[in-house]
């Protein structure tokens, strides 16, 4: 959770130091416009990663609290939310489940603008 403090931080200081050196040469604005998509960019993908990881922990708790072994995860993003498919197995029987959850980074039990939080569904029987 520290390195993406760590990677706002950095594209915080990015921006401004981008759109400080835009104020002060008018010929070189196309810089800070270059830096922000760059550091947007480069935002994104550990914050997707870190997102994912964390929800794959939450499946695998949920999962392990019931007594079972997750056997396969499958994600659909849908709007503000991601559909995870479940596959897992207590006691030899292989049921299903359905984990809708939402794409707030800090609070994986959030809910969203919409107010519609992270919400499970399982299957008895496959």
């Amino acid at each position: 959770m520290i390195w993406v403090k760590v990677m706002v931080l950095v594209f915080i200081v990015g921006l401004f130091t981008s759109l400080f050196v835009g104020m002060i040469n008018k010929k070189f604005m196309v810089v800070p416009i270059i830096l922000t998509i760059v550091s947007v960019a480069i935002l994104i993908v550990p914050v997707t990663k870190y997102l994912n990881d964390v929800h794959k922990q939450e499946i695998e708790r949920v999962i392990k609290s019931k007594g079972g072994k997750v056997l396969e995860i499958e994600r659909k993003d849908e709007n503000n939310l991601i559909r995870y498919t479940i596959t897992y197995e207590i006691e030899g029987v292989v049921k299903s489940a359905e984990y809708l959850a939402t794409k707030i980074v800090n609070d994986v039990h959030a809910k969203d603008r919409f107010g519609r939080g992270d919400e499970w569904t399982f299957y008895e029987t496959d």
